[in-house]
């Protein structure tokens, strides 16, 4: 329903849209409903979300094998001088969480991918990196709610971490 607030300068216009409150569902009932729909929403877009991933994985490798000949490493990441004199690197700790990422996606573990900083990131490049850049729809949920899931999951893992080291 709208409703109408007027003032010397102005009229405001809101609505009202009323929303039946349930006391049936608990908090717990509520994060529990949730979280189900966060595993649907990743489960419906398994196959886009591995396939990304191998792609990225592929390209990974064949630019590192590409350059192995003026490589330097200090043990956690490979670095190489392009043609164009500037450096690009391998961070083995981000290929290795794809490979776990990949792996999860595979036997369905979407809690371990759910509340792992180093996979999300992964993923989520993955996906911005893809060349198929497909983004439609996938079992009733859209690739919107995807991003939307995978950015939430991601930020509430930072902002955890930062309230827990007393910032914000």
């Amino acid at each position: 329903m709208l409703k109408f607030d007027n003032n010397e300068n102005s009229v405001r216009m809101f609505f009202e849209i009323p929303v039946t409150k349930s006391t049936g569902i608990s908090l717990n009932n509520e994060k529990e409903l949730i979280h189900d729909q966060d595993k649907r929403i990743l489960s419906a877009f398994a196959v886009r979300l591995l396939g990304s991933l191998e792609r990225r994985m592929a390209a990974c490798e064949s630019k590192l094998m590409n350059h192995l000949g003026n490589a330097l490493t200090n043990g956690k990441v490979i670095y190489w001088m392009k043609k164009d004199q500037t450096y690009d690197h391998f961070v083995i700790a981000s290929y290795e969480a794809m490979a776990k990422a990949a792996e999860h996606i595979k036997c369905e573990k979407w809690s371990d991918i759910m509340y792992n900083e180093l996979i999300l990131d992964q993923i989520i490049k993955a996906l911005l990196n893809d060349t198929e850049h497909d983004h439609s729809d996938s079992n009733g949920y859209t690739y919107a709610q995807l991003i939307t899931l995978l950015m939430a999951m991601y930020n509430n893992i930072i902002r955890d971490r930062t309230l827990g080291k007393g910032g914000l």
